[in-house]
This record gives structure tokens, sequence and C-alpha cells, in this order.
């Protein structure tokens, strides 16, 4: 696209979102009409701002720092007064699709951008009756709404980009054996041995460059290819077992069990190296809606025949249904992460592991905790009495080594 062309879309945008909130040259005058008296509240702005966004754990995450905070302090500042600036042509919407953008890129989501910008809606009007200049509010109500429908509609263009551009590296991933798994050890906690691992999808891209699942899979079962990524690590890891030569396991979604050709596959390649099925463990997500338990518990039937062990995983994250699980011949529960690593602080997490431990132990199922990175958090599970461990401690997801 060239800069004629650009500015021509620019320009339309503008002229598009003017007209739809009939927002004229008199609107532009009432606003910069407030510039002095919404200048005097800057830093009351920024302060409130900063006290509410910290409620969303992302926006933590994101403002690590204190140079990252005085940085977007400052961009929060310029927006604020540009509110009020009077000019509303092509370069101020340019700024709120580089805002847009910028969310899209470190992830913040489309709800904390309409969180936030109601939290502007409520600062503004309450200045305005405060200040007793209520003549003023349907012009601020109209600056806002252009403001949501910008950042908004530019985030969900950027998020579309970046939907298509991850297909392409799953596709192309899956057409050049670039998808792999990463092993990571899991080991007994009675002596520390490395008992068996997990296979944990991940894409290399051609500059070597590691891609870890967050990045894709998401993107992947939304668009219904998450069976492919399945068979790949099905697939490498059957293959490459010889050079494994210890237990190991993978992760099963209800969409894989639900897919013919991917069960087809397992089949296959149970009937092709039987004697692989006594060393495999399914992982199958505990969060995950089942809604036909006979489909599963088919499945898991058949896999059984060979000696497949199956595990709940993230259990405890959602309705820890112990009589589904008796139902469905569970080996392993392995334990969410979340309630993991709050062991050593949280009496709360604790209780639920114990319980989980408990009746676990009552049904004769083994437990697996995941999440374990500190000495401290390995001492907590071990007192507790979970079977297995998983976690940094022991080790990160490494590639095969030939």
């Amino acid at each position: 696209m060239d800069m004629l062309q650009k500015a021509a879309i620019d320009h339309t945008l503008v002229e598009t979102v003017k007209h739809n909130y009939q927002f004229d040259e008199h609107d532009a005058l009432a606003m910069k009409n407030l510039a002095s008296l919404m200048e005097s509240r800057t830093n009351d702005f920024v302060d409130e701002f900063y006290d509410f966004i910290f409620n969303f754990e992302h926006a933590k995450a994101f403002l690590k720092n204190e140079e990252i905070i005085d940085l977007h302090n400052e961009k929060m500042k310029s927006w604020f007064l540009d509110l009020f600036s009077g000019n509303y042509a092509e370069p101020y919407f340019a700024s709120l699709e580089q805002i847009s953008e910028t969310h899209s890129r470190i992830g913040l989501s489309t709800h904390y951008i309409n969180a936030s910008i109601n939290f502007v809606r409520r600062f503004l009007l309450g200045t305005l009756v405060t200040h007793h200049r209520l003549e003023y509010m349907d012009v601020v109500e109209k600056i806002i709404d252009i403001n949501l429908d910008v950042l908004t509609s530019a985030y969900m263009q950027e998020d579309a980009k970046r939907m298509i551009r991850t297909i392409k590296m799953i596709k192309k991933a899956l057409d050049t054996s670039s998808m792999q798994p990463y092993y990571q050890p899991i080991v007994a906690n009675d002596n520390g041995e490395v008992v068996k691992y997990e296979c944990l999808v991940r894409i290399i891209e051609a500059d070597g460059t590691v891609v870890v699942p967050g990045d894709f899979l998401p993107i992947a079962k939304q668009v219904k290819i998450y069976p492919d990524i399945t068979r790949a690590v099905l697939l490498h890891a059957f293959s490459h077992y010889e050079q494994l030569q210890v237990p190991f396991s993978v992760n099963l979604s209800i969409d894989d069990i639900e897919d013919s050709e991917t069960t087809s596959l397992i089949m296959q390649l149970l009937n092709e190296q039987p004697l692989i099925g006594k060393q495999l463990t399914f992982e199958i997500l505990e969060s995950e809606q089942i809604d036909n338990y006979e489909l599963v518990g088919d499945f898991i039937q058949r896999v059984k025949m060979f000696g497949v062990k199956i595990a709940i995983d993230d259990f405890g994250s959602g309705f820890s249904n112990f009589e589904q699980i008796t139902k469905m011949a569970v080996d392993y529960l392995k334990i969410d992460g979340s309630l993991i690593r709050e062991l050593p602080d949280n009496r709360e997490s604790r209780l639920a592991v114990e319980s989980i431990v408990d009746l676990a132990t009552k049904l004769g199922i083994a437990t697996v905790a995941e999440f374990v990175s500190s000495k401290e958090v390995y001492q907590a599970v071990k007192e507790i009495g979970v079977t297995y461990s998983q976690g940094y401690f022991f080790g990160k997801p490494e590639p095969l080594r030939e």
C-alpha cells in the first residue's frame, strides 16, 4: 500500500467516525474549551487511573518496573490532554490506532480497553458535575465513544492479522516437520529419580526461535487445527521412542478424542508398536467440558487394552468431579499448578491439595504436582504425600538429544 492510498484510508476513517457520531467543528471547539479545566486535573486522572488499572493482573505484569510505568505515565497524560486539543484530524486517529496495536502486541484484551475507557468516562463526567459544566456532557460522551470505537476496531484488525500470521506459522511448521515435542522430566517424590517425561509441543522457526504453546495453541483450537498438532506430536514421540527409552505422556484434548482421524492414528501406532503402550500416558484436561462421556470412556477402554495409562491434567482448576474420575478409570491426577505454587504460604491451597491427595490415595490413584519451582514447594509437596513432581525445580522442557 503506497502513501497516497494510506492517506485516503486514514481520511475516510476520520470522516466516517465523525459522521457516525455527528461530531463537528462546534464539538471540537467545545472540547477545546475544556482544556484548561482538564489540564488542572491531569495528575489526579493519572493517579486514579493507576489505582484502577492495577486491579488487572496482566497490567501488573506489563507495568513491572518504574521505567515502564514512567513511560506509560507520560503516554497516558499525552492521550488525556489530546482529548481536549480541538484537533481531530488524521494524526489524532493514527495515534489511537498505534495505541491499539501496542495493546494487541502485548496481549491486553478488549475487556481491558472497555474497562479503561469506562473509567475515563466516569472520571470526566464526574469532573463536569463537580465543576458545574453539565452543558459539555454530550460532547464528552461523543469523544469517549469515538475513542472506544477506534481503539477496539483497530485492536480487532490487529488481532485478525496476528491470527492469520499464527495460522500460517502453524501450517508451515506442520508441513516442514518443525513442530516437535520438548520433554520435561517427572520425578518420583520418594527417591527423586526421573520416572517419565511429558511431551510439550514447540514450534522451531527457521532462525532457531522456539515458539511456546501459549503463542499458538489457543488459535489452533479456535480454528480447529489442534488435532493436526496432536498427530504431529504423536508421530514424533513414537518414532523417537528408541532414543527416549523411558515412559512418556502426551496431552489429548476432548477435540482430539472426538476427532476420528486422531483416534485412528493412535490405534494404528499402538497396533504397530504395542510395546510402547505400557510406556504411554495420555493427559486429558480436567477444565475441558466433556459432553460425551460414553465416547471418552470407549476411547479410554480401547487404549487401556495396550497398557496405556490415563491422567487428568490441571486437576483442581475445574469442578474436580471425583465421580466422573472413577468412571474414566484414571491412573493419575496432575494437581493444578495454581494450587501447588501457593503451598508454602497459602493455607487454603494446602488444604485443597491435602483433600485431593487423600481422596486420590483412597481411590488408588497416583498424584502429580505441577509447577514445582523451588525447594520450598517440593518440600511441601512431599510432606502432603503427592506421588510425583514436575516443574522447573527439576528441569525445563528440552528437545530430545540425538
